[in-house]
């Protein structure tokens, strides 16, 4: 069963004694030790303050978290914005979140479903309440397709691919995305995604603008404004500096599939299974036929590890 929780600043919240920064909405049955876990979620920094003539410019912070609660395991979409002033005249913010388990996940991946519209919530209005259910995750597809907003930021779509390779070559290494606040973050996650294989795509934890890593939290592609982040970056952290001039991505397999916009290849290990085989014929004595010529088949090529090279360019740092 799905789950949603609204998290804001209010003079009144949900839960009785509570106010200022507290949850104003949430799906009935909710768990508690689940809220608990996001409200702790519902951190946000902004870039520009209140009054800044640019804090209508703050970065929103998508992200996608793995959550364990009691004996079950949630995949959380995130979306926290500033709000501006809140009702006390301290700077506000909106954190909404929806918890959903296995069963509820659809083939085109997180970020895909974050860009839907009427997905996240926007704004807050109106008394405290429980909602009867949690809104409804659209289906559709997520098709191969050229990675241009990797293109228009770094002049190669191909580092779409050099992300989701190294992904699944080593999915516990995290990648940091350094962004201008005028980035895409979100288009840029779910490119990279739309490139893995479906089974894969809600493995990738991701935060479109981190400043802080929630303790106890993992986040595989952590999208990074220069000079925000307080969390100290692990040593073996793939980074990619969308700052300044990258070059041309790597070769690989992946990095084709963002420029062309065909089909990724199928993963080494991957069974495919369209139909089951038809029954044997039954057995019969006959003269044995020539032996066929061997069959000359084209196979898809086979994802293999990521090479990291000594002479990539200065925008990527391993």
């Amino acid at each position: 069963m799905a789950h949603e929780l609204i998290y804001t600043s209010a003079p009144r919240g949900l839960l009785p004694g509570s106010h200022g920064f507290a949850t104003v909405a949430m799906t009935a049955g909710m768990p508690r030790n689940l809220a608990t876990h996001l409200e702790g979620l519902s951190a946000y920094r902004p870039l520009y303050p209140a009054g800044d003539a640019r804090a209508g410019e703050n970065p929103v912070s998508y992200a996608h978290w793995r959550v364990s609660a009691g004996d079950q395991t949630y995949s959380v979409l995130s979306r926290i914005a500033f709000a501006g002033i809140d009702y006390s005249q301290r700077p506000g913010k909106l954190a909404h979140h929806i918890a959903l388990q296995a069963a509820e996940l659809v083939e085109p991946g997180p970020a895909w479903v974050m860009r839907q519209p009427g997905v996240m919530q926007t704004e807050f209005a109106g008394e405290p309440s429980y909602l009867p259910t949690a809104r409804a995750i659209p289906t559709g597809a997520n098709p191969p397709r050229i990675c241009t907003a990797w293109s228009a930021a770094t002049g190669d779509a191909g580092w779409a691919g050099t992300l989701a390779q190294a992904f699944l070559s080593v999915p516990n290494r995290p990648a940091f995305l350094l962004l201008h606040p005028g980035h895409d973050a979100l288009a840029l996650i779910d490119e990279a995604i739309m490139l893995l294989p479906p089974n894969q795509r809600w493995q990738v934890t991701f935060n479109t603008y981190l400043t802080d890593l929630p303790a106890g939290s993992d986040c595989a592609w952590r999208c990074v404004v220069s000079g925000t982040l307080d969390s100290p970056r692990p040593a073996d952290a793939l980074v990619f500096d969308l700052t300044r001039p990258m070059g041309r991505a790597p070769s690989s397999a992946l990095a084709t599939c963002a420029r062309s916009g065909q089909a990724p290849p199928v993963p080494r290990n991957s069974v495919v299974i369209d139909e089951p085989p038809p029954a044997p014929a039954p057995a019969m004595i006959q003269t044995p036929a020539p032996a066929p010529a061997p069959a000359v088949t084209t196979a898809p090529p086979v994802l293999g590890p990521v090479v990291v090279r000594r002479n990539v360019p200065a925008s990527v740092w391993v």
